[in-house]
């Protein structure tokens, strides 16, 4: 299951912010509860569609995309990692995000999540994904 949010690389006009990443509580909690509804084989994933605005880029110039003159780079990071280290960022908007390291070390290329054998437990004959 995946809940994208698209947000802009760099963010921010006159102070540029990279590797935005929040959420809400709200996103959390729903992601959770669709796992638990669907199971063990299923996992909550969150990507980050980063619109490419600057001469910065969250990933390689090969793994980004063009659509309609701009650059999208898309990363993806696991609920549970994102959950563990969400921290509240806006009471009043229920916001929560990652630290910015943290973030970079446990966000990976999209690919990663959807390539062929990702995932696939090499010890279990039926290739369920884990």
């Amino acid at each position: 299951m995946v809940d994208v949010k698209g947000r802009r690389f760099p963010a921010g006009e006159e102070q540029k912010q990279y590797w935005k990443n929040w959420s809400t509580q709200d996103d959390l909690r729903s992601l959770a509860r669709w796992e638990s509804l669907f199971g063990d084989r299923f996992r909550g994933l969150f990507v980050f569609a980063y619109h490419i605005v600057g001469d910065r880029a969250p990933l390689p110039p090969d793994q980004l995309f063009a659509h309609r003159g701009d650059l999208y780079g898309f990363v993806g990071i696991s609920l549970a990692d994102y959950a563990g280290w969400a921290r509240l960022i806006s009471p009043s908007w229920d916001t929560v995000a990652m630290p910015t390291a943290e973030f970079r070390r446990l966000a990976r290329p999209i690919d990663d999540f959807f390539s062929p054998g990702v995932g696939v437990d090499p010890s279990d004959a039926s290739g369920v994904r884990r």
